[in-house]
């Protein structure tokens, strides 16, 4: 009798013990979606189609801004929209909140911060590049590389320490591309709306050290900008 009672006890205990694996895997497996719509900030009835969105960092969601990292599995997975301009993300962490970045043709790039992945519905507008048949005088074209020279997708590009009309601006100043991305060939484009004389760029991407290079002339030079890999 006690053997029998013995044997139901732990056959209870791996039926409830294989349920609950079941069940832990079952509401962690498939985890959180996020699903959204681009658009453009003209016109919000003008969906684009074929944008990326990638998630660039990410954070606890209750941790202050200054503690998003690349760390996280999710970083830089990236999404493309469709012809109604819709994206999703399957199995998110529902603990983080996180920065996507999102870049269409002809748009400039946007930063959206502290999305939680809560299965909620994302808006985003971007924002049409400054001036899209700006002459050579008022662009700036480069290529950003990792050490071995292989191109670095993603990789943000921001002006600094640019000079028009003699003034010297720390950012960038009024009609000029607030940011570029990269694309898979490592390559971007910054225009402006009038002529200037320089521009200064900051780059980041993930697995690299953030690195300002200056004195850009625009023109038709394909600039190279090599980065150095991040010290952990």
């Amino acid at each position: 009798m006690k053997k029998r009672y013995t044997l139901l006890v732990a056959s209870l205990f791996l039926i409830t013990g294989g349920l609950f694996i079941f069940l832990f895997w079952k509401s962690h497996s498939k985890g959180t979606e996020m699903a959204g719509t681009v658009d453009s900030a003209r016109n919000k009835k003008v969906l684009i189609a074929n944008a990326t969105v990638y998630i660039n960092m990410a954070a606890p969601v209750s941790a202050p801004q200054s503690s998003y990292s690349y760390k996280y599995p999710d970083c830089g997975r990236s999404a493309q929209t469709d012809s109604e301009g819709n994206f999703k993300f399957k199995s998110l962490d529902p603990k983080l909140k996180y920065q996507l970045v999102s870049i269409g043709e002809g748009y400039q790039p946007r930063i959206t911060s502290d999305v939680n992945a809560t299965n909620q519905e994302v808006s985003i507008r971007l924002s049409v590049v400054c001036a899209p048949q700006a002459p050579p005088e008022r662009v700036v074209l480069g290529r950003v590389v990792d050490p071995q020279g292989k191109p670095i997708e993603h990789a943000e590009v921001w002006p600094v320490n640019s000079v028009m009309n003699s003034t010297n601006y720390s950012w960038y100043f009024p009609g000029l591309d607030w940011m570029a991305l990269t694309d898979s060939k490592g390559e971007f484009r910054i225009t402006s709306t009038k002529p200037f004389e320089s521009l200064g760029l900051r780059v980041s991407a993930r697995n690299f050290a953030d690195k300002t290079f200056n004195d850009f002339i625009p023109g038709t030079t394909v600039y190279e900008l090599k980065m150095d890999a991040d010290v952990p």
